[in-house]
């Protein structure tokens, strides 16, 4: 039957050591030690894309309103 022989933290890993016959390790099993945030909200980066697509419309709407200035510079001077 097997038995922990030994259980510690070594850095962010959870260590037990255990043992069949009560005194030499059989084996070692580490697992990942997972930290809570404690309720902390993490926040994340701005979307780029969203970004680009923001930056993209407001360009579109300049270029119409420019294309529409020379379109009455061009008409409206003739």
């Amino acid at each position: 039957m097997l038995q922990i022989l030994k259980e510690y933290i070594d850095r962010d890993m959870l260590v037990r050591e255990y043992t069949k016959d009560g005194e030499n390790v059989s084996h070692i099993v580490k697992t990942p030690i997972q930290h809570e945030t404690d309720g902390e909200i993490i926040e994340l980066p701005p979307n780029p894309l969203l970004q680009l697509q923001q930056e993209n419309d407001e360009l579109k709407a300049r270029i119409e309103i420019m294309q529409q200035a020379l379109d009455d510079l061009i008409l409206g001077g003739v």
